[in-house]
């Protein structure tokens, strides 16, 4: 949310999913609605909260160091109950939220660095259910085309997000 940060100011980063269809210009390519599956948080096997489907890499600019990577966790499908969130976006429509990081001090030291973003959602994330409320026996009777929608599904990344972390002022300078 802002180019430079004190060394004890949490990291935020806003990130947004956009529908860009029909931006390219290659042959074929016509805007269209977009249906993708957004939950960007999943318990893990240990019970906390981590980043699911939108994954996080902060580098350092000067040594192209990672600094931080998101968790890597698979969510069993008998425990996605509670994670149906969709939306379909229209043609140059996005979805997004922000994320707040802990404070530089824990993490990293004073200097230049990057964040990417990242959003996979495997084939087995493909369908997700149209609402929280139908029961095993209710979908089973629909049937997947009426009980589930489809979902895109691939892998794509961010453009790179310059921040940097200040020296810890002492007596008013740096």
């Amino acid at each position: 949310d802002k180019a430079s940060y004190a060394m004890d100011e949490p990291i935020s980063l806003d990130v947004e999913l956009a529908n860009c269809s029909g931006q390219s210009r290659t042959r074929g390519d016509k805007p269209r609605d977009v249906s993708v599956y957004f939950e960007p948080v999943a318990k893990t096997a240990g019970g906390e909260r981590a980043e699911w489907l939108l994954k996080f890499f902060a580098y350092e600019v000067v040594s192209g160091r990672l600094c931080y990577a998101s968790p890597r966790f698979e969510v069993p499908a008998a425990q996605r109950g509670d994670l149906y969130h969709h939306v379909t976006l229209p043609p140059n429509a996005f979805v997004g939220r922000r994320f707040t990081f802990a404070p530089a001090r824990q993490w990293l030291e004073p200097g230049d660095y990057f964040f990417l973003a990242s959003y996979e959602v495997g084939d087995e994330s493909g369908l997700v259910i149209l609402h929280p409320e139908l029961t095993v026996a209710q979908a089973k009777a629909l049937g997947n085309d009426l009980a589930y929608t489809r979902v895109w599904t691939g892998h794509i990344f961010s453009d790179a997000v310059l921040f940097h972390v200040e020296r810890k002022k002492v007596l008013g300078l740096f």
